[in-house]
């Protein structure tokens, strides 16, 4: 993580955001104070983002880019990767892009 960056971190104990407009709520706040980088630990997401179908990860993914809000979505998603091919793709290319990362720990955001 470069530490020019300027940190937006939801609390862990956050309730399970579900929808797009819980997610806007972080994401406008962020950059409104200026914000570069949104921290979204995995137990403040709803397990909806990440059944792709839903259409929930591809809209809030939107949102971020159109902000320019890089985002650490931070846990562990094995269970998940196991049970979705397309989320394992998902996770693989948000990993392999500069705007979204899936890590396991906040120490290995590289930004």
């Amino acid at each position: 993580m470069n530490a020019s960056e300027q940190i937006y971190a939801v609390p862990a104990d956050h309730p399970p955001m579900a929808k797009v407009g819980d997610f806007m709520d972080h994401i406008g706040t962020a950059a409104f104070e200026g914000k570069t980088l949104l921290v979204l630990p995995k137990s403040a997401i709803d397990p909806t983002f990440f059944d792709l179908r839903s259409g929930l990860a591809g809209e809030v993914t939107q949102k971020l880019v159109n902000y320019q809000l890089k985002c650490a979505i931070i846990g562990d998603f094995q269970a998940e990767i196991e049970q979705s091919n397309a989320l394992r793709d998902y996770i693989y290319e948000c990993n392999q892009g500069h705007d979204i990362q899936f890590v396991g720990h906040q120490d290995e955001i590289k930004f």
